[in-house]
């Protein structure tokens, strides 16, 4: 299955995000499945999650643009999974880690996860990749 993760540095309005979805899939069944304090998932199809965040934490490298998105770098993307697994360890996360892995070493991966999230234990994240 697609799943796409969107985050914002502001707070997010779920009422009002769910109804520009609605009208921007209007071809198309959206289904709202998560909505908490700035959090909404939609399942778009039966087939495509997409999940938007109100994020308070800043994008420590520049963005990456690819076919009109603007991404955030695989260092940013590889410490927020660092983070993700620590408390809610997802087999997905863990598929992500290893191909961020590929790319960029563990020991500056977790460099760049411990100077994002001040509140990060090394060895907990370190515990939580065995």
């Amino acid at each position: 299955s697609l799943d796409f993760d969107f985050f914002g540095q502001k707070e997010i309005d779920t009422k009002k995000l769910f109804i520009v979805l609605k009208k921007v899939f209007k071809k198309h069944k959206v289904l709202k499945i998560q909505e908490e304090s700035n959090t909404l998932t939609v399942l778009v199809d039966n087939s495509t999650k997409m999940s938007f965040f109100g994020y308070p934490y800043k994008l420590l490298n520049k963005t990456v643009d690819e076919d009109n998105l603007r991404l955030a770098s695989i260092e940013d993307i590889g410490s927020m999974k660092l983070s993700a697994v620590t408390g809610r360890a997802s087999n997905k996360d863990y598929i992500d880690l290893y191909y961020i892995l590929q790319k960029i070493g563990l020991r500056d991966l977790l460099e760049e996860a411990l100077r994002k999230f001040d509140d990060l234990d090394r060895n907990l994240i370190l515990k939580s990749l065995v």
